[in-house]
């Protein structure tokens, strides 16, 4: 409804042979350009920006943000920073800055009344604007106290829209080139799906337990699946007795038996519960390490229960990354495979497939 609301300035042919003339949309992963007036940016209402969308990630080694936030003045907007993946747009009608003036030209006339008309409203999102794979998340309100309250009420719903987004490019960056005959192999041999991207090969498959592997000389990644008959629902309650049971017993080293994959205990697992693929599941974030304390790092998991072979899944993806300073963009990766699993369907897997 409210995207026919934008002004010429704000918009930009949107048919097929128009969207097609745009350029690619560029830009860094988790990175958003905000543009806003810098003046709001320096005050409560750019401090309530950063605490929407440069949330600190639970269970890293150091603080990282959600998203990188880069703000940009109305004045300096320019066709190269048009051309971002994600770009925010905030506007308050009561300022009359050169800047607000330049911002509110984003809307049209009946856009502005109605917005000073309807508390309730106070974002849209835009796909394409000004490229292709683009996404825009326009904020506006009265003043910026209302806004402010918005962003608080509704800072969940904000955030996610650009993890989904960020989500699905991922996922089709990763996936463009699979490791294909390796799931099948784990389909045939298990009875679950998993898009596995290129680089990944089977280090470990022990019955229930499949451990996959991407090493190269500065970056190791590990994804695991286990599972086991699904008893009773207290599984649930210690997520950190589970996994430990699991990596202790398959995660050794192969030279040094004696040493094992364990957790950090300066920092207890961080549990979400969450919908995943249509069942109740249980997301789990913490640190890793090896039971000698040498190596250490990251990690993310699902806890769920297949209900057609009536099985418990643990699955997970950790990193060890010593020379990154940054390990967001690894965890954000597993979260886009891990995603990918698929349980059992309700028939079998096909002979010979």
């Amino acid at each position: 409804m409210f995207s026919v609301l934008l002004s010429s300035c704000g918009s930009k042919d949107k048919s097929d042979n128009g969207n097609s003339l745009l350029q690619v949309a560029r830009g860094d992963a988790a990175e958003i350009i905000l543009v806003m007036d810098s003046a709001q940016w320096n005050g409560p209402l750019g401090t309530e920006m950063r605490r929407t969308f440069e949330l600190i990630i639970p269970g890293l080694n150091r603080e990282e943000p959600l998203f990188d936030l880069k703000q940009v003045a109305p004045k300096s907007l320019n066709g190269v920073l048009k051309s971002a993946k994600n770009m925010i747009f905030v506007t308050t009608l009561n300022n009359n800055t050169r800047a607000g003036k330049i911002m509110k030209g984003y809307y049209t006339a009946e856009s502005l009344s109605k917005i000073n008309e309807d508390p309730n409203l106070f974002y849209f999102t835009r796909k394409d604007n000004y490229a292709r794979g683009q996404e825009i998340l326009y904020l506006f309100g009265k003043d910026d106290e209302s806004l402010i309250r918005k962003l608080r009420e509704n800072g969940d719903i904000l955030r996610q829209y650009f993890e989904e987004v960020e989500n699905k490019r991922l996922q089709a960056d990763l996936f463009k080139i699979q490791e294909k005959d390796l799931a099948d192999v784990l389909y045939d041999r298990h009875n679950f799906k998993l898009k596995i991207p290129y680089g990944y090969e089977l280090a470990q498959d022990k019955g229930n337990f499949v451990w996959l592997r991407a090493l190269d000389l500065e970056v190791d990644k590990t994804i695991f699946v286990y599972y086991e008959p699904y008893t009773n629902q207290e599984v649930f309650k210690d997520i950190t007795a589970l996994r430990s049971r699991i990596t202790e017993k398959y995660l050794r080293d192969i030279e040094k038996d004696d040493i094992y994959i364990t957790y950090q205990d300066v920092l207890p697992f961080i549990t979400k519960d969450i919908n995943f693929k249509g069942s109740y599941a249980v997301e789990t974030r913490g640190l890793w390490k090896t039971s000698d304390s040498t190596n250490g790092g990251p990690f993310i998991s699902y806890t769920f229960v297949d209900e057609v072979l009536n099985r418990l899944y643990y699955i997970e993806g950790y990193v060890y990354a010593p020379s990154k300073d940054r390990k967001r963009d690894y965890i954000n990766e597993f979260q886009a495979i891990l995603q990918s699993f698929q349980p059992a369907q309700s028939e079998a897997p096909a002979a010979g497939r």
